[in-house]
């Protein structure tokens, strides 16, 4: 599935604080396994060199606190859970398909 960073907001009651609400998304992946087209979490400060290296198209973070630390051209999506908000994520982009 892919969905754009706005739409993605949207749904999870979240809030774009930097990048382009036209965005595609289409996976989720790790600070330091993510590529332009995926979404990855910053959930804790001792993550933040793998944050400062990122290439992430998005990073999901509690607030813009981190703005500074995110690389030029990453997206920041702002949700007050995080964790929570990353599950969501995972849930949207692949969601459980029912065996018949």
């Amino acid at each position: 599935m892919v969905i754009t960073l706005g739409a993605l907001a949207a749904a999870l009651h979240a809030t774009v604080c930097r990048g382009d609400p036209a965005l595609r998304i289409s996976g989720v992946a790790g600070l330091g396994d993510a590529e332009a087209a995926h979404i990855a979490p910053f959930t804790d400060t001792r993550f933040l060199p793998q944050l400062k290296q990122t290439r992430a198209g998005v990073v999901l973070a509690k607030d813009a606190a981190i703005a500074g630390e995110v690389p030029p051209g990453t997206a920041l999506l702002c949700a007050a859970d995080p964790e929570i908000a990353f599950l969501d994520v995972i849930r949207l982009l692949h969601p459980e398909t029912r065996e018949i």
